[in-house]
Protein backbone atom coordinates (compact mmCIF):
# COMPACT_ATOMS: atom_id res chain seq x y z
CA UNK A 1 0.00 0.00 0.00
CA UNK A 2 1.17 3.50 -1.15
CA UNK A 3 2.30 5.66 1.91
CA UNK A 4 -0.15 9.19 1.74
CA UNK A 5 1.64 12.05 2.53
CA UNK A 6 2.28 12.63 6.40
CA UNK A 7 1.79 9.54 6.93
CA UNK A 8 4.92 8.19 9.59
CA UNK A 9 5.96 4.54 10.20
CA UNK A 10 7.47 3.86 13.61
CA UNK A 11 8.03 0.76 15.81
CA UNK A 12 7.65 0.53 19.23
CA UNK A 13 7.01 -2.59 21.40
CA UNK A 14 8.54 -4.75 19.01
CA UNK A 15 5.42 -3.74 16.94
CA UNK A 16 5.16 -1.36 13.65
CA UNK A 17 2.46 1.09 13.60
CA UNK A 18 1.40 3.35 10.84
CA UNK A 19 0.75 6.98 12.29
CA UNK A 20 -1.22 9.59 9.84
CA UNK A 21 -2.18 12.93 11.33
CA UNK A 22 -5.07 14.00 9.09
CA UNK A 23 -7.79 16.51 8.55
CA UNK A 24 -9.83 14.46 10.89
CA UNK A 25 -7.13 14.66 13.30
CA UNK A 26 -6.54 18.51 12.98
CA UNK A 27 -9.98 19.28 13.59
CA UNK A 28 -9.76 17.33 16.89
CA UNK A 29 -6.67 19.70 17.74
CA UNK A 30 -8.16 22.44 16.79
CA UNK A 31 -11.17 21.80 18.93
CA UNK A 32 -8.96 20.62 21.93
CA UNK A 33 -6.05 23.71 21.19
CA UNK A 34 -7.91 26.50 19.37
CA UNK A 35 -8.55 27.70 15.87
CA UNK A 36 -4.17 28.22 15.04
CA UNK A 37 -3.31 25.05 16.95
CA UNK A 38 -0.90 27.82 19.04
CA UNK A 39 0.89 25.25 21.54
CA UNK A 40 1.31 22.40 18.33
CA UNK A 41 2.29 25.72 16.09
CA UNK A 42 4.42 27.91 18.34
CA UNK A 43 7.23 25.66 18.98
CA UNK A 44 9.97 28.38 19.96
CA UNK A 45 10.89 26.85 23.15
CA UNK A 46 13.76 28.79 25.00
CA UNK A 47 16.78 27.22 26.66
CA UNK A 48 16.09 24.89 29.80
CA UNK A 49 12.00 24.73 28.36
CA UNK A 50 10.39 21.67 28.10
CA UNK A 51 7.45 21.12 25.47
CA UNK A 52 4.14 20.65 26.56
CA UNK A 53 4.10 16.91 26.08
CA UNK A 54 0.92 16.39 26.97
CA UNK A 55 0.21 17.88 23.54
CA UNK A 56 3.01 15.64 22.49
CA UNK A 57 1.39 12.71 23.15
CA UNK A 58 -2.32 13.80 22.42
CA UNK A 59 -1.22 14.54 18.49
CA UNK A 60 0.55 10.95 18.50
CA UNK A 61 -2.99 9.21 19.78
CA UNK A 62 -4.96 10.82 17.67
CA UNK A 63 -2.46 10.00 14.54
CA UNK A 64 -2.89 6.39 15.52
CA UNK A 65 -6.79 6.07 15.39
CA UNK A 66 -6.26 6.01 11.43
CA UNK A 67 -4.89 2.46 11.34
CA UNK A 68 -4.92 1.09 15.26
CA UNK A 69 -8.32 2.31 16.70
CA UNK A 70 -8.31 -0.22 18.92
CA UNK A 71 -4.28 1.08 20.63
CA UNK A 72 -4.25 1.69 24.26
CA UNK A 73 -3.59 4.65 25.89
CA UNK A 74 0.25 3.72 26.16
CA UNK A 75 1.16 3.71 23.09
CA UNK A 76 1.62 7.28 22.20
CA UNK A 77 3.96 6.95 25.34
CA UNK A 78 5.42 4.26 24.48
CA UNK A 79 6.62 5.64 20.70
CA UNK A 80 7.44 8.89 21.71
CA UNK A 81 9.80 7.28 24.31
CA UNK A 82 11.60 5.39 21.50
CA UNK A 83 12.06 8.09 19.18
CA UNK A 84 10.67 12.24 20.26
CA UNK A 85 11.09 12.89 16.75
CA UNK A 86 7.87 11.24 15.79
CA UNK A 87 5.66 13.96 17.12
CA UNK A 88 7.62 16.69 14.63
CA UNK A 89 7.45 14.51 11.63
CA UNK A 90 3.71 14.15 12.49
CA UNK A 91 3.25 17.48 12.55
CA UNK A 92 5.80 18.43 9.50
CA UNK A 93 3.85 15.65 7.91
CA UNK A 94 0.31 17.18 8.48
CA UNK A 95 1.48 20.48 6.90
CA UNK A 96 3.72 19.44 3.82
CA UNK A 97 5.53 22.64 1.25
CA UNK A 98 3.16 23.48 -1.58
CA UNK A 99 4.77 22.47 -4.92
CA UNK A 100 5.66 25.52 -6.43
CA UNK A 101 4.05 24.77 -9.57
CA UNK A 102 0.81 23.88 -8.48
CA UNK A 103 0.97 27.15 -6.51
CA UNK A 104 2.09 28.80 -9.56
CA UNK A 105 -0.96 27.34 -11.38
CA UNK A 106 -3.61 28.45 -9.01
CA UNK A 107 -2.57 31.83 -8.87
CA UNK A 108 -2.56 32.40 -12.41
CA UNK A 109 -6.36 31.18 -12.75
CA UNK A 110 -7.24 33.12 -9.41
CA UNK A 111 -5.80 36.04 -11.44
CA UNK A 112 -7.52 35.29 -14.29
CA UNK A 113 -10.73 34.71 -12.83
CA UNK A 114 -10.52 38.06 -10.95
CA UNK A 115 -9.80 39.70 -14.06
CA UNK A 116 -12.46 38.46 -15.49
CA UNK A 117 -15.15 39.25 -13.04
CA UNK A 118 -13.28 43.03 -13.14
CA UNK A 119 -14.60 43.03 -17.08
CA UNK A 120 -17.93 41.59 -16.65
CA UNK A 121 -19.06 44.32 -14.19
CA UNK A 122 -17.68 47.20 -16.61
CA UNK A 123 -19.67 45.85 -19.39
CA UNK A 124 -22.84 47.92 -19.56
CA UNK A 125 -26.04 45.57 -19.53
CA UNK A 126 -27.13 44.17 -23.30
CA UNK A 127 -30.12 45.95 -24.76
CA UNK A 128 -33.11 44.72 -25.90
Amino acid sequence: MNAITGEVVVTARGETYRLCLGMIGLAQLQKEYGQHLGPITDLDLKEGELPDFSVMVRVVDLALDRYHPEHDKWVADDILREDLSTFLRLVEGAFPEPDPEVVAAVEARTKAAEKGRKSAKKKPPARR
